[in-house]
């Protein structure tokens, strides 16, 4: 069975297809669907991910009756970023997503005119609480996320440039160095000591 389907919904092909259609059923809660869907989410991660979640996030601003997943919900899976999960891949996804979604609608002549109603961006202090550049770096390593991978990385940059500059990609590696060394010679003298 597909990580993203389950016996009492539809297959994430499905909800891609009827949030595409702008086809919504009224006992369907959206919103919960994708939350579900990321909960339990397994790697490989399909492709169609990113593209459900693009067709989710535009559906909040074109149709009255679709919410954005409240930040409240969303908060827990940030609460530990010592270890990135999958859901938090896709959460910071479904942000990036969100907050592009905004910048679009506030630019683009013709979604201006088709928005039902302006949508808040998530608070700033969730949002400085998603370690972009180490989940950058987490979906980099991880082959199970390379459906997703190149639509992440485009949100990023478009939404992130500063991490994608030479110069301080540069400066953290520096950075890194420097802790890394550091660390090392103070085991070093420390054993030397003994």
């Amino acid at each position: 069975m597909n990580a993203f389907s389950s016996k009492k919904s539809f297959t994430l092909e499905s909800f891609y297809q009827l949030l595409r259609g702008r086809i919504f059923y009224g006992n369907v809660d959206y919103a919960q669907w994708l939350m579900h869907c990321i909960a339990n989410a397994t790697l490989p991660i399909p492709p169609v991910f990113a593209l459900a979640a693009k067709e989710f996030v535009y559906s909040v601003f074109l149709v009255d009756r679709i919410e954005k997943i409240p930040e409240q919900e969303l908060l827990p899976y940030f609460e530990n970023t010592n270890e990135i999960t999958i859901a938090q891949v896709l959460i910071a996804m479904y942000i990036l997503t969100f907050h592009d979604a905004i910048i679009a609608f506030k630019t683009d002549q013709k979604l201006v005119l088709t928005s039902h109603q302006e949508q808040q961006e998530y608070s700033a202090s969730f949002v400085d609480r998603i370690p972009i550049r180490i989940i950058l770096k987490h979906i980099e390593q991880e082959r199970g996320y390379r459906g997703i991978y190149k639509n992440f990385i485009a949100l990023a940059a478009n939404l992130y440039p500063e991490l994608f500059d030479v110069t301080s990609l540069l400066l953290q590696e520096g950075k890194q160095d420097f802790i890394v060394s550091h660390r090392y010679r103070k085991k070093a003298s420390h054993a030397a000591d003994n």
